[in-house]
């Protein structure tokens, strides 16, 4: 039986891909860096794309605009959501790879977000990484207690904010390997 081939977006390459059982849903990985492919979608050479889902919950709107430009600059598939319970309401329903989460908005903050989205087991594969404006010594520390993958302060920096995008999704829930 072959291995199958597909295009690996974080690559930028055709690559054999891994797949595995999760309950009764077949996820697929390339083989080579671990990112995330879905099936079905194709380059104009037909070949399998993935296209990760990207989700930014802000109260921010023109951060919501230029991070849904520079997502799809990037190659995901961009998702916004400018308050806690309407990227709650959008998690469940879109399944994104990866949350962004601002720590400072009115009514929930992305701690308490957080926290809910994580009691959720069909959460427990999803990246989240808790962002803010605020300096706060103990935001790692806060962040990981309330569940996120990655904590990191908010920046104008493209090439860090995307390295921290590809690390919280490498760090995503791995299949188990055999003994």
């Amino acid at each position: 039986m072959s291995t199958p081939v597909w295009f690996c977006s974080h690559c930028n390459a055709n690559r054999e891909v891994v797949e595995y059982l999760d309950d009764t849903t077949v996820f697929s990985r390339c083989r080579v860096c671990g990112y995330p492919v879905e099936k079905g979608a194709v380059d104009r050479a037909g070949v399998a794309v993935s296209r990760a889902k990207l989700l930014l919950i802000d109260d921010d709107k023109l951060l919501l605009r230029c991070f849904s430009d520079f997502a799809a600059q990037q190659g995901f598939q961009p998702l916004i959501a400018a308050d806690g319970a309407s990227g709650i309401a959008l998690a469940t329903r879109e399944r994104p790879d990866l949350i962004l989460l601002d720590v400072v908005m009115p009514d929930m903050d992305g701690y308490e977000v957080c926290r809910q989205l994580c009691a959720d087991p069909a959460f427990q594969d999803i990246a989240i990484v808790l962002i803010t404006a605020t300096k706060d010594p103990e935001l790692t520390v806060k962040s990981l207690r309330a569940g996120a993958t990655l904590a990191m302060e908010k920046t104008t920096d493209a090439q860090r904010l995307l390295d921290t995008i590809q690390t919280a999704l490498s760090l995503k829930k791995k299949p188990a390997t055999a003994p």
